[in-house]
């Protein structure tokens, strides 16, 4: 057995786990824990730098299982409170435990377009195909014709396949797993979690109070898995079957099911997965395959790298400005708001020449316990900032906001000292 930094029980919280007995849940946190203390080895993520992000629902709870930091946020809002996370802290180990509800509904604008930006995310998707937490009513992946609740003569409304719409959205990585395949959802997640860029891993997730046996048919047991799904792994054939003596062709532009040595198929014949093709055709066909039809396909079903990364983007970026405007004689737009605070309160305080608040104003600088945002002015050249000595040369501009910012700056101070009163 390996070793690694890290246990299991490193990422276990104290908090009792009050998911229904029997919930798939329970099986996708195993997986989970176990998988970090390896991804924090493969990535050189230390424990602290690990953070879940939840929206709303039963799945959303997972963050109060998990000893990180965590962050739950509100319906929907998952992938758009992660995207700034990770953002503002690129360093971070950014993931989401979200729901078919969650992320596909009220979530779905701001789940497509994580994925279209290619935020370098770890969403884990918990497909249950039912509203659990709010007891019972028929979700975007919901089957058609399902009764429930809110469809109590059956749907009328054709389901997500989420595997389709990750892949359409221009998604990196997609991989599919079901509860109860504990290791194959570790083998996902520590994939998912080494790929740059949005990952997304769909665990298929039995509710046993509103959707029991939703998956049954293809998932049931580990017989009935074999027959009706098909593992892919990036440079094997595509087979399946209790003997893999089935396999998968590609034939008059689609997917076709055959069995090894009969009607002149040999195994030369039956497709390798390339989960690193660029291009999105099998992966969307391999993603959309349905029992009876075709096995359902799990694995990792699609894994490219992109040039751009959003977070990555974003930071080098920042660095680019901030370099163009040093260069250029001086800071007139200063994308670290730190920096901002530094300049602007030090015109506050040119007139006056106050030296005990100067002192002050420095030791907050290097402590960085300030962030402050002036978005109205950083359009306009008040002052000019050497950075190695923290000298400053002010204009008439900076001049006439003296009186203002002095009043504004006074009560930062005030409410610094405050706060220094309140830890000590």
């Amino acid at each position: 057995m390996a070793s690694y930094n890290y246990t299991p029980a490193d990422f276990k919280s104290d908090q009792e786990v009050r998911w229904c007995p029997g919930c798939g849940d329970h099986a996708i946190l195993n997986a989970v824990q176990r998988a970090l203390p390896e991804i924090a080895d493969a990535t050189d993520t230390p424990h602290n730098l690990f953070t879940f992000i939840s929206g709303i629902g039963c799945s959303s709870r997972f963050i109060y299982y998990m000893k990180t930091f965590g962050f739950h946020t509100i319906h929907g809002r998952a992938n758009a409170v992660a995207t700034g996370v990770k953002t503002a802290n690129p360093r971070l180990s950014v993931w989401v435990a979200t729901g078919d509800g969650d992320s596909l509904a009220i979530g779905g604008n701001h789940f497509i377009h994580a994925i279209r930006r290619n935020v370098n995310l770890n969403v884990i998707l918990f497909n249950n195909e039912i509203y659990g937490l709010t007891k019972g009513q028929y979700s975007p992946t919901s089957k058609l014709g399902k009764i429930t609740k809110t469809s109590p003569y059956g749907t009328v409304e054709k389901p997500f396949t989420p595997g389709e719409l990750v892949i359409g959205a221009k998604g990196t990585f997609f991989a599919r797993s079901i509860d109860a395949e504990v290791n194959l959802t570790k083998e996902c997640l520590v994939e998912a979690a080494k790929h740059q860029g949005m990952s997304v891993t769909e665990c298929l997730q039995n509710c046993v109070i509103f959707n029991d046996k939703t998956h049954a048919a293809f998932a049931a047991d580990k017989a009935t898995r074999a027959e009706h799904t098909i593992t892919l792994r990036h440079g094997q054939k595509m087979t399946f079957g209790a003997n893999n003596e089935k396999g998968l062709v590609f034939e008059n532009m689609k997917l076709k099911v055959v069995t090894i040595g009969e009607d002149g198929y040999t195994l030369d014949q039956v497709l390798t997965h390339d989960a690193h093709e660029k291009d999105t055709t099998l992966h969307t066909m391999l993603a959309a395959m349905k029992y009876p039809d075709y096995p359902v396909a799990l694995g990792v079903i699609r894994c490219v790298e992109d040039d751009t990364v959003y977070d990555q983007a974003v930071e080098r970026q920042v660095e680019e400005v901030f370099r163009r405007t040093l260069e250029d004689g001086g800071p007139r737009v200063k994308p670290h708001a730190q920096h901002m605070y530094t300049y602007l309160t030090a015109v506050a305080l040119y007139d006056s020449a106050d030296p005990d608040a100067l002192a002050q104003l420095k030791k907050l600088k290097k402590r960085r316990e300030f962030k402050l945002s002036l978005h109205g002015w950083m359009e306009f050249r008040i002052a000019a900032v050497d950075l190695s000595n923290g000298e400053i040369t002010v204009n008439r501009a900076g001049k006439a906001l003296a009186k203002d910012l002095k009043r504004l700056t006074d009560r930062i101070i005030s409410a610094n000292q405050i706060g220094e009163e309140k830890t000590q």
